[in-house]
């Protein structure tokens, strides 16, 4: 089996003479006959080279073996000094190592320089640091413990962040051979202080620093601290294996944690003895709970909360015959019995326990043949009422429910994501499906089911929910419920992060619904649990479910949800657990402002959680009645001011021609390209096509053309040129119907669907001129980059990386190992990296790392004329950084970089970097003006059809080769219509 991390020793001899708190005089590493350490050829996950490898005149030939074992991360100790420029460290770089470990041993340059026994040298290591960031290898550090008066743990880490922002880790040990007296590391409770100190500070850094038993740091160090504890690394399920050079002393006899832990090492016993040892005499619970998801602690709030739960729920499966991208439910839900011996013991064993309410869910549960004995059991054993949660398409006409129902079946909670077919197919990737939704609803109700209908409020959806709320109430009355639900960020839904909108600006779209449905007497509720806290709907906080949900919320979500602040003086608090943390993490905490007033009194939150939401506002019981908040959603929406009109046409020269453009889409790229467009001279849309358009208000499309229909557009305001910003799905037919038109055409990203429709686009492209929306090409140093390659001045680039990072928690960092979470920054990364190459690169290599999700991917290509070609992805970055580096002849090299606002282009020159700041534009303007210089005949696309079909091509390349990491053998099988896959 492959190891995780492998640390290896080659026989090299370095240029410092610090050997005594490093492991530089380390002898080397057991070999095979051919001088390559033991499991070097075995591959895994992190492989480092310590000690003085890099100086050993094997490196090179150990470095060739690791990468064809599939090493993923290579890393490589090194104080540096061979690395003075970026050029220098590129020649790492170009090797294939990953990241580099440099060790500091004091902020002080006289004591760091005396410990490694060369004058300059943390000068020169910083230098060098700054130079391996720059040439994109991560830089982390680690400092050996010395006496506290010549080393300040958190001052070395401040001045390694200031040297490299982007600082990946920070290593603490205690050196575990004999040191000279003047070098002895300190007791442990002065290790402890200053721990205490770097960890906070570590952490403001994002960065994490973590204690493995080879550090030479007992577990009883930071172990009895509750804040600090988990820094220890260990497995708590073995006891360690014991090294030489460690022991344990008299203290450590008696500790609870003795077979998990290595004792003090034999240099710090022959300083200090047993001094300042702690022993356990109890194993610490928070300590154990690691390489495992922490286990939930129960106070007595929360045991009370759980047994006031009323629904239980059941899944006889956990797949589903549609693909929602927003599903909630994968292969860890719990309560999935997938055997009918172990779902009927659960039944009875519920109504043993006086269950009066159960809900069958899924996936989607009518997809399990034995759905029917289920309910049937369920209903004889006494259990009350007894739901379906289901999507109905299998159960679409009434000899398909009759069995249901008299079986026992008396609820329906049916998931309808729309109001029409077209919209549907977005939400759930299936076609047909809504009709037979609709047919079954009909069909439960004709049968005397009680039927509530389950809205997913989703950024595909939030605009249309008063035409939702419309359709429901006029097709079925009061007869049909409407929960609205708003996406929960799990499992798929992380993976399509794009898919959550801000509440803020869903609810004016939900206040409309609701004044609506209230003026009609439709009942409907607005669910709290899953992510619309209640302070956001005003007047009509009584149709909030939170009092009713409370004891669920508290003894299921509490953990995954966060309160802001603010919360703390909201008279609903104790009610409340605020928002998923993932949706905090994302958008923060400024939408919440508390409601006023007294708390509910133990009477009233108990009368309200039995009580059915109201049906008129004149119902609302005087403790849940709370003022409007106002969302500017009288009337219209806010809608931007419209260009004022000219008096009169001027003559026009060629130069001042207006494009006339339609735009087919109206979603937020489309919203995005039309704001953009209003800025660009010469640029004019006069008309919008989408099939939803007349269903929502019109928001930033007033004053322009609208139809529901593309071709009609066409036909009624014959533009110039199209924009095409339109769901994936729909590019491939509207780039068609543009182009019988001879309409030339701007495409977004992704060009199409599936590579085959990628294909045909671009012979199509003969007709008129396709470019694609590769709108990062078109910012201001991206073009400057180009420009020097296009005249010469840089030269033909020999390797061009492209290298995203960002930190974990930022929105645009993928959450889980799947396509859709991945496509879209390796598509950004493969239409920049082939805009600087010549011809379609081909892969050959990727590797990554990351469990759970993607921590860190690289991917190798080469060029038809050699040139090589490397794309990173970087989530576990301090921030936020785009670069393209270049790399030509006589090793120049040329790096655009972006981070945040700043934009800068960096030059490699004998002296050093020399970086020029780049005055920011539009991306988005540069690009339409691109566009329509296309559209006005004086040149080729900047970004052509086909070089849409090549960085899908080397996008589906990697996220084939990284199938492995994504396959997920127990995962919910989901089905979409043909019509609607991805592949």
């Amino acid at each position: 089996m492959a190891r995780s991390t492998l640390h290896i020793h080659l026989q090299g001899v370095c240029e410092q003479r610090c050997s005594a708190v490093c492991d530089c005089s380390d002898g080397p590493s057991p070999a095979d006959e051919h001088g390559v350490p033991l499991g070097v050829r075995s591959g895994g996950e992190r492989l480092v080279f310590r000690g003085a490898s890099l100086n050993a005149p094997s490196f090179g030939r150990v470095l060739e073996v690791a990468h064809q074992a599939g090493w993923a991360d290579i890393r490589v100790r090194t104080h540096g000094g061979r690395f003075a420029t970026a050029a220098q460290a590129m020649t790492l770089a170009n090797q294939g190592v990953r990241g580099v470990i440099v060790p500091l041993f004091s902020h002080v340059a006289a004591v760091h320089d005396r410990v490694a026994g060369r004058a300059g040298a943390l000068v020169s290591s910083l230098r060098a640091m700054r130079a391996m960031d720059a040439a994109g290898l991560s830089v982390s550090v680690e400092s050996p413990l010395l006496p506290t008066r010549l080393q300040d743990l958190s001052e070395i880490l401040s001045l390694a962040h200031r040297a490299v922002p982007s600082l990946s880790g920070f290593r603490v040990y205690g050196p575990s051979a004999p040191t000279p007296a003047v070098l002895t590391q300190p007791p442990w409770e002065e290790v402890r202080a200053s721990l205490r100190r770097a960890l906070p500070l570590a952490a403001s850094f994002g960065l994490k620093v973590q204690l493995f038993e080879y550090d030479a740091i007992p577990l009883c160090v930071l172990g009895h601290d509750e804040e600090h504890q988990r820094a220890h690394q260990f497995n708590p399920r073995k006891p360690v294996q014991r090294r030489p050079g460690f022991g344990h002393l008299a203290p450590c006899e008696k500790c609870a944690v003795r077979a998990h832990c290595l004792g003090p090492s034999d240099a710090y016993r022959e300083a200090h003895g047993d001094r300042d040892l702690l022993p356990f005499a109890a194993k610490p619970r928070r300590l154990f709970e690691q390489r495992t998801t922490p286990r939930r602690e129960w106070n007595a709030s929360h045991r009370s909360a759980a047994a006031l739960v009323v629904n239980r729920v059941l899944r006889p499966t956990i797949h589903c015959n549609q693909d929602c991208p927003f599903c909630s439910a994968n292969e860890t839900t719990e309560n999935v019995f997938n055997k009918p011996e172990d779902m009927l013991r659960r039944i009875a064993r519920m109504a043993r326990s006086g269950v009066r309410y159960i809900s069958f869910s899924g996936g989607e549960p009518t997809l399990s043949k034995d759905l029917v004995h289920y309910i049937r059991a369920a209903s004889r054993l006494g259990i009350k009422d007894i739901e379906l949660v289901t999507n109905g398409a299998l159960i679409d006409s009434p000899e398909k429910v009759r069995p249901l129902r008299e079986a026992g079946l008396t609820k329906a909670f049916v998931s309808l994501h729309a109001h029409d077919e077209l919209l549907s197919r977005r939400a759930t990737s299936k076609i047909g499906d809504w009709e037979r939704s609709v047919r079954a609803i009909h069909a439960m109700i004709d049968a005397g089911i009680v039927v509530d209908v389950n809205h997913v409020i989703t950024a595909i959806n939030h605009p249309y929910l008063p035409r939702f709320a419309d359709f429901v109430s006029s097709t079925w009355g009061g007869r049909v419920g409407i929960s609205f639900a708003f996406v929960t960020p799990q499992f798929k839904a992380l993976e399509n992060a794009a898919l959550m909108p801000r509440i803020s600006d869903v609810i004016p779209y939900l206040h409309r619904a609701m004044k609506l449905l209230e003026s009609r007497a439709s009942p409907f509720v607005v669910g709290s649990r899953q992510g619309i806290p209640p302070c956001f709907l005003g007047e009509f906080t009584a149709w909030s479910d939170f009092v009713q949900m409370s004891p669920q919320a508290h003894a299921d979500d509490e953990p995954q949800k966060t309160c802001g602040p603010q919360c703390a003086g909201c008279r609903f608090a104790p009610q409340c657990v605020g928002l998923w943390k993932p949706y905090a993490a994302r958008y923060g905490f400024d939408e919440l402002v508390p409601v006023q007033g007294e708390r509910l009194s133990a009477e009233e939150a108990a009368v309200l959680a039995i009580a059915s939401p109201p049906v008129k506002l004149i119902q609302v019981v005087p403790s849940m009645r709370v003022p409007a908040r106002v969302w500017g959603d009288e009337g219209e929406l806010p809608v931007p001011p419209l260009p004022p009109e000219p008096r009169r046409l001027p003559v026009l020269r060629a130069d001042d021609r207006v494009v006339r453009v339609a735009l087919l889409g109206s979603g937020p790229h489309a919203q995005r390209l039309l704001r953009a467009a209003r800025q660009v001279r010469g640029l004019s849309v006069v008309g919008v096509a989408s099939p939803h358009l007349l269903d929502r208000d019109p928001g930033p499309f007033a004053g322009l053309t609208l139809d529901h229909d593309p071709a009609a557009l066409l036909d009624a305001t014959r533009p110039d040129a199209v924009i095409v910003a339109a769901a994936t799905l729909a590019h491939h037919p509207l780039t068609r119907l543009a182009l019988d038109r001879g309409l030339p055409v701007l495409v977004e990203k992704p060009l199409a669907r599936t590579l085959d429709e990628a294909r045909a686009m671009v012979a199509w492209a003969e007709q008129a001129p396709v470019m694609a929306a590769h709108v990062m090409l078109f910012t201001p140093g991206v073009r400057q980059l180009r420009a020097m390659v296009a005249d010469g001045s840089l030269g033909s680039p020999r390797r061009i990386t492209v290298t995203r990072r960002w930190p974990s928690s930022a929105a645009d960092a993928p959450k889980a190992w799947s396509r859709d979470a991945l496509y879209q920054p390796l598509y950004h990364s493969a239409y920049l990296m082939a805009a600087f190459g010549s011809g379609e690169p081909a892969l050959t290599r990727a590797e990554a790392r990351g469990s759970d999700r993607p921590l860190w991917i690289r991917a190798e290509f080469t060029f038809p004329n050699g040139a090589l070609g490397e794309i990173v992805l970087d989530s576990e970055a301090a921030s936020a950084l785009d670069e393209v580096t270049l790399a030509a002849a006589h090793n120049r090299r040329v790096s655009w970089r972006r981070e945040g606002a700043a934009e800068a282009l960096v030059h490699d020159t004998p002296q050093g970097d020399r970086t020029t700041s780049v005055e920011r534009g539009s991306d988005a303007e540069g690009m339409l003006e691109a566009f329509r210089e296309m559209v006005l005949g004086k040149g080729a696309p900047p970004a052509s059809a086909l070089d849409g079909l090549v960085a899908m091509r080397i996008t589906q390349a990697v996220v084939d080769a990284l199938a492995e990491r994504m396959a997920r053998p127990e995962a919910p099988k989901h089905v979409a219509s043909p019509a609607m896959r991805t592949r």
